[in-house]
């Protein structure tokens, strides 16, 4: 099949996730695509698989309700607004009644559960932060680079893009003093 339509058939799936009111549908769809994956298939054969799925059974909203209090969880765990410990007992009960409502409803496909050796330990950071590098856009750009990178790396980490847009607006003053400089160099050396 061309890959045109099975990015038509994803699309297309992912409206059907959106009607499933998933609280992020795309990370949802993600998610049910990379199970399949990992159990062999290949994109285009689990994107086949879940647009044949076709009907979900009445216990599709529970599970979708449930899924959102884990993603809701994750969010205050990484957020650390709760304990790990917190954390693991509730996500826990939550996919233990997840699995119970899939074992009523075989058809439906389970994202991943989270193992407790998957959990984010202390000496692992929750998310990558951005590179340093982005500091040299600032650097070469000045204060455009600033809010290149501020643009860039809002999302990832607030505190590194507001010192890129700083780092911006102190590379433009630091321009404008280097091009004053050189210009009352030149007005010396012309003896103007």
């Amino acid at each position: 099949m061309p890959s045109y339509e099975i990015e038509r058939l994803y699309e297309i799936l992912l409206m059907r996730y959106k009607g499933l009111s998933y609280l992020r549908p795309e990370a949802a769809l993600n998610a049910d695509i990379n199970h399949l994956m990992y159990k062999g298939k290949t994109r285009e054969e689990a994107i086949l698989y879940l647009y044949r799925q076709g009907t979900r059974d009445e216990t599709e909203p529970q599970i979708i309700e449930l899924r959102e209090k884990i993603d809701t969880l994750t969010l205050h765990f990484s957020k650390g607004e709760i304990s790990e410990e917190t954390y693991l007992r509730a996500v826990k009960k939550l996919e233990e009644e997840i699995n119970k409502l899939q074992g009523e409803a075989p058809k439906l496909i389970s994202r991943p559960s989270i193992q407790e050796s998957e959990v984010v330990s202390e000496e692992t950071p929750l998310y990558e932060a951005p590179s340093s590098l982005w500091y040299l856009v600032p650097l070469l750009f000045s204060i455009i680079g600033g809010l290149i990178g501020y643009i860039a790396v809002k999302d990832e980490d607030e505190d590194m893009a507001l010192g890129l847009l700083m780092f911006g607006i102190f590379m433009f003053f630091v321009d404008i003093f280097v091009v004053w400089l050189f210009y009352t160099w030149l007005l010396s050396l012309y003896g103007i």
